[in-house]
């Protein structure tokens, strides 16, 4: 099984199941890790380089034809660390996203890794909301069908409780400035639907209903809107816990300008790709 991978260079193979003759045993990979950090012996240094090419990604085509961008070690690392620097997180961080699309690899897992916090991923979308409950993370990295599937949920409890009118009398009251407590069966309905200690969501990739978001965050979870494309890294701006306004896409990202010409957004930073590959 491992013959075609050795053909192509691959040296070291690492089994989440049963270790075989050829792969080391994930846990054992733990263990070798942690021993080396106790005994502080000197980690190899890696060998890229700033501009050295990561990633050919593909965009997904919204403006114009498809074509694959060429994103660079220092193209990820600073709009990553950019945007996950941006905005409190917490400590646990939930990514359901696909790590072939550039907010889910860069936005929701190594922007996070870089401050130090857990990353829990999920591989399908049928078992996200399992994941999700099980994770109890304090913020979802998320697109708007995520924000909407969860907002959704937490209706339908709603309504089998028999308390949905309540619920939407709150949001009314909460938006009108009238601060009222959070009624206990709406907490209830979020802990099942998504976990009592989600609080925030950073949301980009597509419009956002506008009752989902207001409704979310009178919930106690603050979505954080942003804007982004792939060859951008992909986050150009993104809302701040403090500096957050309500269906907008927020300021840009530290060393990242914008301007606007003709109707179009131009964008210069770190995190932009040099050039396109070749296509033959």
């Amino acid at each position: 099984i491992f013959a075609p991978l050795k053909d192509s260079g691959v040296s070291h193979f690492v089994s989440l199941d049963e270790p075989g003759d050829e792969a080391q045993a994930f846990d054992e990979l733990l263990s070798a890790g942690a021993m080396r950090v106790k005994m502080l012996a000197p980690v190899k240094p890696g060998d890229a380089e700033a501009d050295r090419m990561s990633l050919i990604v593909f965009t997904s085509g919204t403006t114009s034809d498809q074509k694959p961008v060429m994103l660079s070690q220092k193209n990820l690392l600073s709009n990553g660390c950019g945007a996950a620097g941006m905005v409190f997180a917490g400590e646990r961080v939930f990514t359901p996203l696909p790590l072939y699309h550039m907010y889910g690899m860069t936005c929701g897992v190594l922007g996070h890794i870089s401050q130090g916090r857990t990353v829990g991923l999920s591989y399908s979308l049928k078992f996200m909301m399992r994941d999700l409950v099980l994770f109890k993370p304090h913020m979802v990295t998320a697109v708007p069908l995520v924000a909407e599937a969860l907002y959704m949920r937490t209706m339908m409890i709603l309504k089998k409780m028999g308390a949905a009118e309540e619920a939407n009398a709150y949001f009314e009251a909460y938006f009108s400035k009238k601060r009222l407590l959070m009624p206990e069966t709406l907490k209830a309905a979020k802990k099942e639907a998504m976990g009592e200690e989600l609080c925030r969501m950073s949301c980009g990739g597509a419009h956002l209903n506008g009752k989902v978001l207001r409704d979310m965050d009178a919930m106690g979870v603050q979505i954080l809107e942003g804007y982004g494309i792939t060859e951008c890294g992909p986050m150009v701006s993104c809302n701040r816990n403090d500096a957050q306004r309500l269906a907008s896409v927020g300021l840009p990202l530290p060393d990242t300008e914008t301007d606007f010409d003709e109707g179009e957004i131009i964008v210069r930073g770190l995190g932009i790709s040099a050039r396109s590959a070749s296509v033959p």
